[in-house]
């Protein structure tokens, strides 16, 4: 994310990871840490209690317990103009994703039409992750997942949105495929 994010102000949903908050915070392995470093201003929301109450406790700063489904209604952000919104692995999380879409576009349109957003989801066709699971006739399912998304359904997902797609990436990240 570095060179979308670097000396902008950023808006970052998700931003506690839990239930791994701690154990990343310890690790520095936190998203929301490594944002700091790169972003002018950072503001951190998450649905979580508990896991912006161990980023506080851990120094980190500008955090805001919010429901994505109500961003563009949040009192915490309605005066503040954003130039980018990391929505990172949440989605899947989600049991409307199309609710929150609108809540975003929402948000963009009152405050800043010029934000960009940056979506990222787990990728249903991995093929490492596939084959990984395929051989060991085991389906590897997070506990919390709604939904799983392919390179065409999320991008037809925020298109029917009317956001618009500049740029596409698969990346592989992990500490290995075991």
């Amino acid at each position: 994310f570095e060179k979308d994010l670097k000396d902008k102000k950023v808006l970052h949903f998700g931003c506690a990871d839990w239930p791994y908050t701690e154990e990343k915070i310890l690790n520095k392995v936190l998203l929301h840490q490594r944002l700091e470093k790169i972003a002018r201003d950072l503001y951190g929301v998450d649905f979580s209690k508990e896991g912006i109450e161990l980023m506080k406790k851990n120094g980190i700063k500008n955090l805001f317990i919010g429901d994505i489904y109500f961003l563009h209604e949040d009192k915490n952000f309605s005066d503040k103009q954003v130039d980018v919104i990391v929505a990172s692995e949440i989605f899947e999380h989600l049991t409307n994703p199309g609710l929150a879409l609108d809540s975003i576009k929402k948000y963009i349109l009152k405050t800043n039409p010029d934000c960009e957003v940056i979506f990222t989801v787990p990728n249903y066709h991995n093929f490492w992750h596939n084959l990984i699971f395929g051989l060991r006739y085991k389906e590897s399912v997070h506990y919390d997942h709604k939904f799983y998304f392919s390179y065409r359904t999320f991008r037809t997902l925020i298109e029917t949105y009317s956001f618009e797609v500049d740029d596409f990436y698969f990346v592989t990240y992990g500490r290995g495929l075991a």
